[in-house]
């Protein structure tokens, strides 16, 4: 069973991101936004293990809510509850006008260094540039995107910035330290407008005990955030919207996949080492042939577009110790494919999705690798 809650938070928040700081050293602590989805299974977990003190007692040999995993989230507003989505990163726009294109998939006849048979060129006669972060999606603009249509123009705006400025303190003397001035990015989850945002979060791999606990709450409380700061959570049994999802068929021979979530694949870290050099390609693809199975059917990678990788670190509780560091496809990362088996079509899978799948197997209970399946532009199939 599925099970969405929503978070609204009720005060400034800080999401940490993968770099390190230390007062002293560093003055200027940079946030992650929207926050990776770890932050929302963790939140979960540690609301029922802290409601629930039955569970708590069976730590650390026996954790109750080990099986809870991530299906679906997104960022919302509040009035509306519809969702809103980053942008595809090949949807851009003219440079310094808001005018809007998607990359068109093309043969690779050019001398160039790329290793793939196919490119992505821009359509039109001017300058283009990657739509801002700034810039969302709305449902209805993702579901054109998702059907191989140009979307709606973006909303643009910006969640609320609240720096907080700080200072470290020698316990000893009971006064400031020298040297230890420093900078927290905060954000409260508002527009620019005043409206306030919310994220839902889809979970799944909840026991019966779990879903009744949940089901009599309704609503309540959890923390969020570096400094745990209180969020008010609101509990669905069906999802607040539902996308219109493409359907294949066999015709569609040319298909994408966009992510929704930071995707971690495994080549992001070989042993103890970090290795970024082919930390964007997925798990199925081999690196030499650029083929691979996807769902049972051989396909091959004909070209991406991935943005600058994110730095996705952690904590586990349970060994006491941080989790190794990785490289992470951001979220609207975009690759193409193209089904190399003659029989075989995308028509039963895509058919089967209800929202999204997991596109790598690396910490996909955390919500990494969440995506969405997409039809590739007609003059682009």
């Amino acid at each position: 069973m599925i099970m969405w809650i929503s978070y609204s938070a009720l005060d400034t928040l800080f999401f940490k991101d993968g770099k390190p700081f230390s007062m002293g050293e560093d003055s200027w602590a940079d946030g992650l936004f929207p926050p990776p989805p770890s932050v929302f299974l963790g939140a979960l977990r540690t609301a029922l293990l802290a409601t629930n003190p039955a569970m708590a007692f069976k730590l650390p040999q026996d954790d109750p809510t080990v099986g809870i995993f991530i299906k679906n989230i997104h960022l919302a507003h509040v009035d509306s509850d519809s969702p809103i989505f980053p942008c595809p990163l090949d949807f851009v726009k003219r440079k310094g006008e808001k005018e809007f294109s998607l990359l068109r998939l093309s043969h690779n006849e050019a001398v160039t260094s790329s290793v793939f048979s196919h490119l992505l060129e821009n359509t039109t006669n001017h300058e283009i540039e990657n739509c801002p972060d700034y810039f969302w999606l709305t449902e209805a603009a993702f579901e054109e995107y998702l059907n191989g249509e140009l979307p709606g123009d973006p909303l643009e705006f910006k969640v609320l910035q609240e720096p907080k400025l700080g200072i470290g303190r020698n316990r000893q003397l009971n006064a400031a330290s020298d040297g230890m001035l420093y900078r927290v990015g905060m954000r409260r989850l508002k527009d620019e407008s005043g409206n306030q945002l919310l994220f839902n979060v889809a979970y799944g791999g909840l026991s019966e005990d779990m879903q009744v606990i949940l089901g009599k709450q309704n609503s309540g409380f959890a923390k969020l955030g570096a400094e745990g700061k209180a969020a008010s959570t609101t509990i669905y049994a069906e999802a607040p919207s539902r996308l219109r999802l493409p359907i294949f068929s066999h015709e569609h021979r040319v298909f994408k996949i966009v992510t929704a979530t930071p995707t971690i694949f495994n080549h992001s870290r070989e042993g103890d080492a970090l290795d970024y050099k082919d930390a964007w390609i997925p798990d199925f693809i081999d690196r030499d042939t650029f083929e691979g199975d996807f769902q049972g059917i051989r396909v091959s990678l004909l070209a991406a577009a991935v943005g600058k990788p994110l730095s996705i670190g952690g904590f586990d509780m349970l060994e006491g110790e941080p989790k190794p560091m990785v490289k992470a496809v951001p979220a609207g990362s975009v690759f193409f494919f193209k089904i190399l088996d003659a029989d075989a079509s995308l028509s039963e899978f895509s058919s089967d999705l209800d929202g999204t799948f997991s596109f790598s197997k690396e910490r996909r209970n955390e919500g990494f690798g969440l995506a969405y399946l997409a039809k590739v532009a007609r003059q682009n199939a």
